[in-house]
């Protein structure tokens, strides 16, 4: 059974960019409360914490990736390592989304995927291989 709409990695992502895009620092706390607001509803085993630093690291590795590493700035408040004193926001105001997502979501993916499998036997076997694993592997890295 699927998750619902508002319980996605897509729909979570979409949040946090929107938070993020208007270049104004929040903290992990602003950034919960808004979550909660959207339907994001943490849960004491849902992990929400967990997901929230992975989603931080995916953003960062997002943004290397595509050549502008620095463009989300978690920056450090007060003493300590704790999250609660740090603030999260991009350097350059606006939606960053299409860099998240590479500009497809996992569906669009599956549909080329099956979209290519009807190639085979069109194209070289090995070929039709490839791009079929390359795919494939993506979506389920996801």
């Amino acid at each position: 059974m699927s998750k619902p709409r508002k319980q996605t990695k897509e729909y979570r992502w979409e949040v946090l960019d929107g938070l993020l895009a208007h270049g104004v620092p929040l903290t992990q706390q602003q950034i919960f409360e808004a979550y909660e607001n959207a339907g994001l509803v943490p849960t004491a085993d849902s992990g929400f914490l967990y997901s929230f630093q992975k989603d931080i690291a995916f953003f960062k590795e997002r943004f290397n990736h595509a050549g502008i590493p620095g463009m989300l700035v978690v920056e450090r408040v007060g003493d300590g390592f704790d999250n609660r004193y740090r603030r999260y926001y991009y350097k350059e105001p606006g939606s960053k989304i299409e860099y998240i997502t590479g500009g497809m979501t996992d569906g669009e993916y599956r549909n080329l995927v099956n979209a290519i499998a009807k190639l085979q036997g069109t194209v070289g076997d090995d070929t039709f291989e490839e791009i079929r694993f390359a795919l494939q592997s993506r979506v389920e890295s996801d």
